[in-house]
């Protein structure tokens, strides 16, 4: 593949790429869910045209049967608006390198050519190419962009690409996940890696119990607008630590006070981090939009108890999914007003008995509040009002909903017969 070439890009039209995705994708799949053809037409959309992008989610969403995960890919698809929509159709790139299956690349020699380059995105599960692809990132002098999101960078590379992306002048963009603790600690030392960063995904960094944080790393990490920890078995806590108090075992108050800065994370994903007992490090992040809980069998409280009632908590916040938290109690112990939330979804955390609501909780954005009909009737409220005021907007999840209307076609199929055996 000669990257380095101007090469003209061909979209294809919105029909086109219906087609073609249905028929990748498969007319048992799009069969399987009564919302799956709904979700699937959105994402189809999100390919742009884009030849590459569609071929890799039609092979990425085949015979995926679960509404959830078409969903999640939704959510993903809108964290990389640069890697997939860059192009424009019918028009010469050769600024932005988007290799999504790294094993179609070249020798390595050919990277030191590519100085016109300003944005790279590796997008793949196949790096075995990559030690000798990331010896020579510090070559690309125009690049301004690097993400490796969604891709395992072997561990034993980590530190020389932070090392090579460090070296180059005009970064000024990086979307990078690391899944070692020394590869963390170097990230840690970097000023400049750190004001750089816009994505950063922790994954199945298994040698890390305790993630602590200055207020004066989240204070340079102002550019930081999406964080993922996912996989991260042995970790316990996240901390805020206050400056030279780093022996200090238990985040104070004036801690997470001090922390709280002009940066803008927007969206935090946490997923199978079994261990980790829970959030209160988000306080910090008064502008957070989006925030999803998965898969941590550990956790019991998002924001723990001892936290002041006055600090601004989640007051942007628009989406809020809780999913598989079989021992969380408490999103917070205090009423919130939720001022901008617009979805809640919660789904198999049959120890939270109550949600954070009273009267002066706003619904004025609010859209739905999904989860199980056995969920939703065992919830305690302090003033019935308030579950008066919160009941229509709650909606069943979808697989509920599916099964329930599956027993009730059976049903109506069983008493038809019924009455025709009646009548012969």
């Amino acid at each position: 593949m000669k990257a380095q070439k101007s090469i003209e890009v061909t979209c294809l039209s919105s029909e086109a790429v219906w087609t073609l995705f249905q028929k990748e994708v498969g007319e048992e799949t799009l069969k399987s869910h009564p919302h799956i053809p709904r979700l699937a037409k959105i994402v189809a959309e999100e390919c742009k045209g884009l030849p590459l992008a569609l071929i890799t989610l039609r092979r990425a969403m085949a015979g995926e049967k679960d509404p959830s995960n078409w969903d999640k890919v939704l959510q993903d698809l809108s964290k990389f608006p640069a890697e997939i929509s860059d192009g424009e159709c019918g028009k010469k790139k050769n600024k932005t390198l988007l290799y999504n299956d790294v094993s179609r690349l070249k020798e390595a020699q050919e990277i030191p050519n590519l100085k016109v380059a300003e944005k790279m995105s590796f997008w793949d599960e196949n790096v075995e190419k990559f030690p000798k692809t990331l010896e020579l990132i510090s070559s690309l002098i125009s690049l301004k962009l690097f993400s490796t999101i969604n891709t395992n960078v072997l561990s034993r590379v980590e530190e020389s690409l932070l090392d090579e992306l460090e070296s180059l002048n005009g970064i000024s963009e990086i979307c990078i996940t690391i899944c070692t603790t020394r590869s963390f600690n170097k990230l840690n030392g970097s000023h400049k890696l750190q004001r750089c960063i816009s994505q950063f995904e922790l994954d199945k960094c298994g040698d890390m119990i305790s993630l602590e944080l200055l207020p004066s790393f989240l204070k340079r990490m102002k550019h930081l607008r999406w964080l993922c920890i996912s996989d991260c078995d042995e970790l316990k806590d996240i901390k805020i630590e206050g400056e030279g108090e780093r022996t200090q075992r238990d985040a104070t108050l004036r801690n997470y006070i001090a922390a709280r800065g002009n940066y803008f994370l927007h969206e935090v994903y946490i997923d199978n981090c079994s261990k980790l007992l829970n959030l209160t490090w988000l306080v910090c992040a008064p502008y957070l939009e989006e925030l999803t809980i998965e898969d941590c069998e550990s956790i019991e409280q998002v924001i723990c108890y001892g936290v002041e009632e006055k600090l601004d908590i989640f007051s942007r916040l628009k989406y809020l999914k809780l999913n598989n938290l079989p021992r969380l109690k408490s999103i917070y112990h205090h009423p919130l007003p939720f001022s901008s939330l617009e979805i809640i979804k919660v789904y198999d955390c049959k120890s939270l008995r109550s949600l954070p609501f009273d009267s002066n909780t706003s619904n004025n954005n609010l859209k739905k509040i999904k989860g199980e009909t056995s969920w939703w009737n065992q919830l305690e409220w302090n003033d019935e009002t308030i579950k008066h005021s919160f009941t229509p907007y709650f909606q069943i999840h979808e697989a509920e909903a599916y099964l329930t209307d599956s027993e009730e076609s059976e049903t109506d199929g069983i008493d038809d017969m019924q009455q025709d055996s009646a009548s012969n």
